[in-house]
């Protein structure tokens, strides 16, 4: 996840992408948001945007296709 410090001390804020790399804009009603626990991506996991105009899902930090997502093991 992006993330930028406020100013407010440690605090830090999540800062989404504002488009889908078709093009398509990340509006409340074209975007799906979801967290994704994985391996990859340490205790941490992914955040998931899912565009419903094109079905492409981003994943930030970006996703290691060797990596189990659903019991966290690691297979290549």
């Amino acid at each position: 996840m992006l993330t930028r410090r406020t100013g407010n001390g440690p605090e830090n804020v999540e800062v989404m992408p504002t488009h889908c790399p078709c093009g398509a804009a990340y509006l409340p009603d074209n975007v799906l948001i979801a967290h994704l626990p994985c391996s990859c991506a340490g205790t941490r996991g992914h955040r998931s945007y899912t565009c419903n105009t094109c079905g492409l899902i981003v994943y930030e930090p970006p996703h290691n296709s060797g990596a189990d997502v659903l019991t966290g093991r690691w297979d290549g």
